[in-house]
């Protein structure tokens, strides 16, 4: 269970999904209603994981940036490569 809780608080993961998100699917409606989605159950995972230490707490709120900045990446290779 620790370790499913370390890759879930983990940016890296969030920006996976992103990233396969928008290479996967480009910029259309699916797209945006699974980014929306996606940055719901952020929302809600904070709000399940209660109070971040001080220690991990960027690590935690680093997750959603790096889910949309992976989205905009996986777009625009996207948009070159296919």
């Amino acid at each position: 269970m620790s370790l499913l809780l370390r890759i879930v608080d983990s940016p890296l993961s969030w920006a996976i999904a992103g990233f396969g998100i928008g290479v996967g699917l480009g910029v259309n409606t699916a797209s945006v209603w699974l980014l929306t989605a996606g940055l719901v159950a952020f929302l809600v995972y904070l709000g399940v994981h209660r109070e971040a230490k001080q220690e991990t707490e960027g690590w935690l709120f680093a997750s959603a940036p790096a889910f949309i900045l992976a989205w905009i990446t996986g777009f625009i290779v996207n948009g070159l490569a296919f």
